[in-house]
């Protein structure tokens, strides 16, 4: 009897075992999932930050230019888009001397 029972105790510890081992391993499958997707969200975040880093530059870059008189306010920034600057002044869209909006200096990057 008590062999039948020892037997019976270890096929039980034997399958606890088993889906323990079945278990850590799917754990460690979604972990590694987990951290190849955060790895590749932080790489597309630091993506885009550089780019905001780049206009933020150009628009620095062009406002000092602005400052020496060496060219109109956001002037070629707008005019090789199509909006605001010399080019909305030509269209009527916006008097010549007139700063284009926030948005509009958004929108055109």
């Amino acid at each position: 009897a008590d062999r039948d029972t020892l037997r019976r105790e270890f096929d039980a510890r034997k399958a606890q075992f088993s889906r323990a081992r079945d278990e850590a391993e799917l754990l460690r499958a979604q972990n590694d999932e987990l951290v190849v997707r955060l790895v590749k969200d932080k790489e597309q975040m630091s993506a885009e930050m550089n780019a905001m880093n780049d206009i933020i530059e150009r628009l620095k870059r062009e406002l000092e230019l602005a400052r020496e008189g060496r060219q109109p306010l956001f002037d070629s920034l707008f005019g090789r888009r199509g909006r605001g600057g010399a080019a909305a002044a030509a269209r009527g869209d916006r008097p010549a001397d007139e700063p284009p909006e926030p948005w509009d200096v958004v929108r055109a990057l």
